[in-house]
Formats: structure tokens, sequence, C-alpha cells
């Protein structure tokens, strides 16, 4: 089995612009799709499908990945884990993004996240 870094692939991403972000999409796509739903390793890679099409800012495509990649880290590690959190905050500006303001709200409310990153990450 083929292990991906992201951190590489994001390096590659901010290197190489537009032709890096592609390859880092295709590698999240086939992390994702090469792994056993539900496992752990499956959360890690739809989260990251959801960031890369976010970047893109494919925010319509991002936004179910990274509602189930929230969901199932919650269930996995908890809400208080930093992966946990990273991804309920990508999902909160995802959310913000495509104008649904009072989700992205509530969702930083529920989790105790800093309504900050709403305006903050591009």
């Amino acid at each position: 089995m083929t292990v991906i870094c992201f951190e590489d692939i994001k390096k590659q991403d901010e290197a190489f612009g537009a032709a890096g972000q592609e390859a880092r999409l295709n590698a999240a796509r086939e992390a994702f799709a090469a792994c056993e739903q539900g496992s752990e390793r499956a959360v890690l890679a739809e989260s990251e499908l959801g960031e890369c099409l976010f970047d893109q800012k494919r925010f319509v495509e991002a936004l179910p990945h990274l509602e189930s990649a929230a969901q199932r880290a919650i269930e996995v590690w908890g809400d208080d884990d930093e992966l946990t959190i990273e991804t309920l905050e990508a999902l909160a500006v995802c959310l913000k993004r495509l104008g649904r303001d009072e989700e992205a709200l509530d969702l930083c409310d529920q989790f105790g996240l800093d309504e900050d990153i709403l305006n903050g990450r591009d």
C-alpha cells in the first residue's frame, strides 16, 4: 500500500501553483478511495480531500467531504482533538464562504471555535 504524505504534497502544491494543486487533489482522491471506509486513515484522507477542494475555492464540492470528515473525526478522536478541531474550523469557514453564516457561527459556538477564523482564511 502506498502511503501518501500530505505535507509533502502540500509543499508541491505551493511550489507549483495550479499544477501542484491538481496533483494534491488527485493524491487526496486516490488516498480516500483506497481507504477502508470508516477507518482513521479514511477520516484523514477525506479531510485532506475537502481541504484541497476548499483551497481551490470549490466550496460546494468541499462541503460534503468536510462535513463527513468532521463527523467521523468527532466519533474517532473526540471534539477536543487537534485534527478534529482543524476539520471543524475548515468546515465552519467553508459554510461561511457559501453564505451560510448562521450555520458557521453555530458550529463555532457548539465546539468552542474562535469565530475570528471565519474572516481570516482564504
